[in-house]
């Protein structure tokens, strides 16, 4: 599942989409920040990704910059399915934007509402639905039809469920280590800190259930 991520700003938005795409189980093969450029697009075609996570703006904040990489996107005839989880004051206008442009869309909550709040899970959802419908389904990756029912999930994303409810059962934090051919990726179930009720020091949030 090969991942892009364009977002509003780098150590921000972009780098919370990047922590979504992993969770999701992605392959994070590009990300930009900021107002894309004809060179940009054509940097990210070149990264020949299947999804493209569009974020960017808290809810409430930044529109102008979103709107401008979505008229990019449906202006650019890419094909590829994208993910629209930004600022929701304009959600519905961008999905009708792309839509309208043929671009496969399927809307999510902003994965970062709040500076300091990350919230992957409505992303991980749609970032899977995608993933099922068109990577599995519209590539044809097998020539009987069983076989994109049997699918559930990319691999990680299913192993990072797994960790999920091994933590749940153990009533704690937990970090897997997942030793592969290709990759080593590391799995961590943490508890929030219930003294800690604000937002995250971290700009782009935390990311309590997490792959990298």
């Amino acid at each position: 599942l090969r991942l892009a991520v364009v977002g509003y700003e780098p150590l921000v938005t972009a780098q919370a989409g990047r922590r979504v795409g992993l969770s999701a189980g992605a392959n994070v093969v590009h990300v930009a920040a900021g107002r894309l450029s004809g060179a940009d697009v054509a940097a990210l075609r070149a990264a020949r990704p299947d999804v493209v996570l569009l974020v960017g703006g808290t809810d409430g904040g930044d529109a102008e910059t979103v709107t401008h990489n979505a008229t990019r996107l449906a202006k650019a005839r890419l094909r590829v399915p994208v993910v629209l989880a930004g600022n929701a004051d304009v959600r519905d206008e961008l999905h009708a934007l792309l839509a309208g442009a043929g671009v496969p869309v399927t809307v999510a909550d902003n994965v970062l509402p709040r500076i300091g709040v990350l919230e992957p899970s409505s992303a991980r959802a749609a970032i899977r639905e995608v993933f099922l419908r068109h990577v599995i389904g519209g590539k044809k990756l097998s020539r009987g039809t069983r076989f994109a029912r049997l699918v559930r999930a990319a691999t990680p994303d299913a192993v990072l469920t797994g960790v999920e409810v091994l933590a749940g059962t153990l009533g704690g934090d937990l970090a897997v280590v997942d030793v592969g051919g290709a990759t080593t990726d590391v799995y961590s179930v943490l508890t929030p800190d219930e003294r800690d009720s604000g937002p995250s020091q971290e700009v782009a949030g935390t990311l309590w259930r997490a792959r990298t």
